[in-house]
């Protein structure tokens, strides 16, 4: 008798636990209520704000038994450039390795492979980061952007820039609205060998 075809969706397993980027299995209450509740970065993120993000990217659950215990989201083109964000895991399921194994899962996945550059913002976690090639961007880099979509009576009064300034005697970047948030980098080798190096991580295009 033939066994059923693998799961295109499927990236890894681990005893109960799998990870997976089919969005069918996505639990969008639960990202939702951690993000808008318990994150840091996403504080108050309108629900279908958080609808849209998942349609539009390449999204990575982490489940125990069907459940789910944790998450991560990578807006990409698939070729050259990838943005790492919103990762969790649920607290109770914290110190098992579950974060060190969701991330080595999103780097080491098809679709990011050989990537020219990888980008993530945080303000904890450097060390699980500098495990899979993340460092923070050296001077005298610069990055900016503004909130297009910004609505003053919803988020405050006065056009709110999101950016990425440089520090005096600093050697990373700080993301302004997080007050202690380094923004970190890394470059892949490309089509040569598809290995994290830090060659051009610390550079971005102008």
């Amino acid at each position: 008798m033939a066994s059923d075809p693998p799961d295109p969706h499927e990236v890894a397993r681990q005893g109960d636990f799998l990870i997976s980027t089919d969005p069918c299995l996505l639990d969008v209450g639960l990202i939702h209520d951690f993000l808008a509740n318990r994150s840091y970065w996403a504080t108050r993120r309108p629900l279908e704000v958080v609808q849209r993000s998942l349609e539009n990217s390449l999204c990575f659950g982490l489940y125990e038994r069907g459940r789910q215990v944790g998450f991560a989201r990578v807006v990409t083109d698939r070729a050259t450039f990838a943005w790492l964000c919103d990762v969790f895991v649920l607290e109770e399921y914290r110190g098992r390795g579950l974060a060190k194994w969701l991330i080595e899962s999103v780097m080491n996945h098809p679709d990011l492979r050989g990537l020219r550059r990888v980008l993530l913002g945080t303000r904890d976690a450097h060390g699980l980061y500098r495990r899979y090639g993340f460092t923070p961007l050296a001077d005298p880099v610069w990055l900016s952007g503004n909130s297009p979509g910004h609505d003053p009576v919803r988020h405050g009064a006065g056009h709110r820039p999101v950016s990425l300034t440089r520090l005096p005697g600093h050697t990373g970047l700080r993301l302004q609205p997080h007050p202690r948030g380094l923004v970190h980098g890394v470059a892949a080798g490309g089509e040569r060998d598809g290995r994290i190096c830090k060659q051009d991580a610390d550079r971005l295009p102008t």
